[in-house]
């Protein structure tokens, strides 16, 4: 409901936006087009294209008077929606002014890594990086130095290449266990037709 293509955001927390004075909605008034500022001893009144616009304090609605109440330093970010406002009151056909206050751990400062501490930061593992696969070949492994071989891939070759005669031959141990072979192979035909061939060798 709070968000808008004919929004306007002023962030005090990463942009260094700094609010001069003690009035947020006089500092607002000279950086909104259209939005006037009345105020009258303790009443105070926001108007955009000659109608109310509704404020929001951390997204509940108060009054323009109840404002001047809040000091300046714990403002974190005012969001301006000019034009239809669907959550405004009376039509919202005027716009709204929403104010967020900071929340603990928020400095008013950008953080060294560019991050406002007042998100919740989760690191999410993506894929390891791909390594080069290593087929063992134990001809030149002196007997003495073989472990017990259990490896569950045996062979793996993302670029086989066919010999003159149209075939292509591999070259693998096999390990200490395994009894029949899963052959998977995927490739494409000189038309870049995909081939898929998966059978089990016993």
């Amino acid at each position: 409901m709070f968000k808008s293509i004919n929004e306007m955001v002023f962030d005090f927390v990463n942009d260094n936006n700094m609010i001069g004075g003690n009035n947020i909605l006089q500092w607002l008034q000279g950086r909104v087009p259209g939005l006037q500022i009345n105020s009258q001893g303790p009443n105070t009144t926001a108007t955009m294209r000659g109608g109310n616009v509704d404020i929001f304090l951390d997204e509940m609605r108060v009054d323009a008077s109840q404002i001047s109440m809040i000091s300046v330093s714990d403002v974190a970010m005012i969001k301006v929606i000019r034009g239809f406002f669907s959550g405004g009151f009376g039509g919202g056909g005027n716009g709204a002014i929403a104010i967020y206050t900071k929340r603990g751990g928020i400095t008013g400062s950008v953080p060294d890594n560019g991050q406002s501490k007042s998100l919740k930061e989760m690191k999410l593992k993506g894929y390891d990086k791909e390594e080069p696969f290593n087929n063992t070949m134990y001809e030149n492994v002196p007997q003495t130095d073989l472990a017990k071989d259990t490896r569950s891939t045996l062979y793996w070759n993302p670029n086989l290449q066919k010999d003159d005669t149209g075939s292509a031959k591999i070259k693998f141990y096999n390990n200490e266990e395994a009894k029949e072979f899963k052959v998977i192979i995927i490739g494409f035909d000189q038309e870049d037709t995909p081939l898929y061939y998966n059978e089990i060798l016993k």
